[in-house]
């Protein structure tokens, strides 16, 4: 078996939340429909799950480029 890390950056609203947990539920229902597809026994596959999350708020400053003057 072997594990991967997928990083997102989402932008939202600062009167919104984000639930990390709903969307680990999100990703492994996805993980659940898709792992046996063309497969042809299912029960010899051990289906890919989410194994955890590390969720903050990232102190990132978002860079602009100013427009140049003419």
């Amino acid at each position: 078996m072997k594990n991967a890390t997928f990083t997102v950056r989402l932008e939202f609203d600062n009167n919104d939340e984000v639930n990390p947990l709903h969307l680990c539920e999100e990703i492994q229902s996805y993980l659940n429909e898709s792992h046996h597809y063309g497969m042809k026994k299912v029960d010899d596959i051990e289906p890919a799950k989410v194994s955890g999350y590390k969720f903050e708020y990232d102190n990132f400053i978002k860079f602009v480029i100013p427009q140049e003057v003419d």
